[in-house]
């Protein structure tokens, strides 16, 4: 009898000390997600290599309707436009063990409470280029990595001698609709 109450508490304890260090947390958050998405250089931790990327800006629990956003790259489920403000719910999982190369936090949409227009007059701030990265292609017409379709009406040529000769560029900019920015100003 005594084996087996020894054998019963080794188990139990071996389940309870591989059970307890690995659970994930989960919580349901309410985000806001901004009408345009943040130019940005990422380093994925195994190659250390820079890469410009297009990631979200996000507004969370008490910072909703301040004027602090912060930067993050993937919602499961969630299909971004830019030119619209959402309200959403999302589960917000926190990982025990994340991977060594990647994020501790992952997000999954729940439910779109709301999704707002803005409109053409609200001008907004992109960099173009950061440390010799650009985040202008032109693979198939001037966009945003491929993503953003680009008006630069009459500044194209500055644009493109900025980005020529430049560090850093930034623009000025404005929603043409159909997923489409409109170029205002360069800035240097």
């Amino acid at each position: 009898m005594k084996k087996i109450n020894l054998l019963l508490l080794f188990i139990s304890t071996l389940l309870m000390s591989c059970s307890s260090d690995d659970d994930n947390s989960t919580e349901l958050v309410e985000m806001r997600i901004d009408h345009y998405p943040e130019t940005m250089l990422i380093s994925p931790i195994p190659s250390n290599e820079t890469t410009p990327y297009l990631g979200l800006r996000y507004q969370e629990g008490d910072n909703i309707g301040t004027n602090k956003w912060e930067n993050f790259i993937f919602i499961e489920g969630f299909d971004y436009e830019p030119g619209f403000i959402y309200s959403l719910s999302v589960n917000k999982t926190t990982l025990a063990n994340p991977p060594a190369d990647a994020s501790s936090v992952n997000y999954s949409l729940r439910s779109i409470s709301s999704k707002e227009e803005v409109g053409a007059e609200v001008n907004f701030k992109m960099d173009l280029k950061i440390d010799d990265f650009s985040f202008i292609t032109n693979d198939s017409g001037l966009q945003l990595l491929n993503q953003i379709d680009v008006n630069c009406n009459e500044l194209c040529d500055d644009l493109d001698s900025h980005l020529n000769s430049q560090t850093d560029v930034k623009g000025i900019f404005r929603h043409a609709g159909d997923q489409t920015v409109e170029l205002l100003e360069i800035e240097l």
